[in-house]
């Protein structure tokens, strides 16, 4: 393939990747009742935001290694979380009629992992759902 071909063929890759990065962000993300725990640790940019600037911004060729490690970063993230939440006592507004800001992120970080936020299961106590810190 030429390198004009290839341009081209990349140019096409990256802006599908982009439509299918944009359509997550619009249409899934804020459906799933939780927050990537990178973003919540860090106070910033979300994974979805990291990985379209990685598309945006990388040859085609870094793209598995540099997704990777941002997704290593999160899970990194989901620990720190986690392990703040075990040291952490949980903390309630006085107000019980203001469900805002009823409880912070570290009593709801065992539920970022596969989205079962409120579910209950072993690494979720199922008390996250009246949680609003997004």
């Amino acid at each position: 393939m030429s390198g004009k071909g290839k341009e081209g063929m990349h140019r096409m890759i990256r802006k599908l990747a982009q439509a299918g990065i944009a359509f997550y962000k619009k249409h899934l993300s804020h459906r799933k009742s939780y927050r990537c725990a990178y973003g919540a640790y860090h106070g910033g940019a979300t994974c979805s935001t990291e990985v379209l600037f990685i598309v945006r911004e990388q040859p085609i060729w870094r793209w598995p290694g540099a997704i990777r490690s941002q997704f290593k970063a999160c899970a990194t993230a989901f620990s720190q979380l986690d392990e703040a939440k075990r040291r952490k006592p949980r903390r309630y507004i006085k107000n019980k009629d203001d469900r805002r800001n009823s409880c912070d992120v570290f009593d709801c970080a065992a539920c970022f992992d596969l989205g079962r936020v409120g579910r209950g299961g072993s690494s979720c106590d199922g008390d996250c759902m009246g949680c609003d810190f997004f």
